[in-house]
């Protein structure tokens, strides 16, 4: 085998073997870039000796024949993919640049509209599936029933009207309290007082499942139960005024007939205004 030829296959083999090593070395740096180049340049420069040493061994004629061309030898390292000695070596692969880091508030900015959108939209297809719903369904039984009020009581011939009062349990004593000018509250505790004032007129009015007249009076007094005919009659009787009760039968109701017009307070009762049960709304006028 000639010398060059064996420069080549010697070369080849020491550049196979840098090649595993810069992998290998890399590979154990994991995926910092800064230290995947520190472990590269530091095999190079392990396998950059040993390259000078065979170039040095070989130009000086140790494993080459004394009559060596050194332009073979140039040769025969080019051809086995590496620089001479005297060349610089290759330097470091450039790092490539990092990714412009996202906009974190700008993401989430477009994240909460999305999603704002995404459930007004929700909202109006709803609303418009109700609004097509109740469109086919025809009139409810709370608007039949209300119909049914002002029509058989004649409100349009006496001027009245329905004014409506909140369903959250108060709306006997809130309708009530209009014409009183005073707070479901109170109107409350007036009718709880006048319940206990005449507890022998009033208690036979009870059901085993009201409890005893004490703890009746005292949900009139301070819950949010539901108030009724009887509560009506307590406030009648304990304010000396008339109350008319207009429903959906041509005859309203009348508690409290003894008293004087003058302070008649007015009210609807209504058996499907809401979901929730009876309800109480005021009638004022026109």
């Amino acid at each position: 085998m000639s010398a060059l030829s064996g420069l080549q296959k010697e070369l080849k083999a020491l550049e196979s073997e840098r090649r595993a090593k810069v992998k290998k070395a890399k590979g154990a740096a994991g995926s910092n870039k800064k230290k995947q180049k520190e472990a590269a340049a530091a095999v190079d420069a392990v396998f950059d000796k040993k390259k000078a040493e065979i170039e040095a061994n070989y130009a000086a004629g140790s494993g080459a024949a004394s009559d060596q061309d050194p332009s073979n030898l140039v040769s025969a390292m080019s051809s086995a993919g590496i620089s001479p000695a005297t060349a610089p070596g290759p330097g470091p692969e450039p790092e490539p640049e990092p990714e412009p880091e996202p906009d974190l508030a700008a993401v989430k900015r477009e994240k909460a509209r999305l999603k704002k959108l995404k459930k007004k939209l929700k909202e109006q297809q709803e609303q418009a599936q109700i609004d097509s719903d109740m469109a086919n369904a025809g009139p409810s039984n709370r608007e039949v029933e209300s119909s049914a009020i002002v029509s058989e009581n004649k409100f349009e011939d006496n001027k009245l009207k329905i004014v409506e009062v909140e369903a959250d349990g108060h709306c006997l004593y809130r309708a009530i309290g209009h014409y009183l000018n005073k707070s479901h509250e109170q109107v409350r505790s007036l009718a709880a007082d006048f319940l206990t004032a005449d507890a022998d007129s009033f208690a036979p009015f009870l059901s085993e499942e009201d409890g005893t007249f004490e703890e009746y009076v005292s949900k009139v007094r301070s819950s949010a139960d539901w108030g009724g005919e009887l509560e009506l009659r307590a406030l009648s009787n304990g304010l000396k005024r008339r109350i008319t009760i207009y429903n959906s039968s041509k005859t309203p109701i009348l508690i409290g007939e003894e008293f004087s017009e003058a302070g008649e307070m007015k009210v609807s009762y209504h058996r499907y205004y809401y979901d929730l049960g009876e309800h109480y709304n005021i009638v004022g006028s026109k």
